[in-house]
């Protein structure tokens, strides 16, 4: 089965884009190296009682171009110049996204930016509110915040 069309991808990204220059100065996304990535990994997978055999790891990507979750991998790989929150927790998405259903599921789908929105406020302190009101206005579909708030196994709650 074919993944679904990424058709949520560029208003995704220009989401991200006015949301952080809405926020600059108070919660927008920090900066980050790779130990602090870890630890972040460490939180979220935590929070969603993922057993830690099937935690992703995270990885320099020097040779990408940009900031990607492997899914053959199970890997976060970040150049130097993605370090920071928002872009972990962007990856850590598309990991909650793909270990629940695996590549069933668009890349930017409505579950991915209901994931991502969650994570966003839950540990970067983003509040929901804002966060859906810009994605209102980008014309993003998203589910209920609180819709996959915890994981059990691969049973979403």
């Amino acid at each position: 089965m074919a993944r679904p069309r990424d058709s949520q991808r560029q208003r995704l990204y220009d989401w991200e884009d006015i949301l952080e220059r809405t926020l600059h100065g108070r919660t927008a996304s920090h900066p980050c190296d790779l130990h602090y990535a870890r630890s972040i990994v460490s939180m979220v997978c935590r929070h969603y009682k993922i057993d830690k055999a099937r935690w992703p790891g995270v990885t320099d990507g020097r040779s990408r171009r940009r900031a990607g979750y492997g899914y053959s991998s199970n890997t976060v790989k970040l150049p130097k110049w993605t370090r920071d929150e928002w872009t972990v927790l962007h990856e850590l998405a598309h990991f909650l996204v793909c270990y629940r259903w695996g590549l069933r599921k668009a890349s930017h789908g409505r579950e991915f930016v209901s994931i991502y929105m969650r994570l966003l406020e839950l540990f970067a302190g983003v509040d929901r509110k804002l966060m859906a009101q810009h994605a209102n206005n980008r014309g993003l579909v998203f589910d209920h915040i609180d819709t996959y708030r915890k994981v059990r196994g691969k049973t979403w709650q």
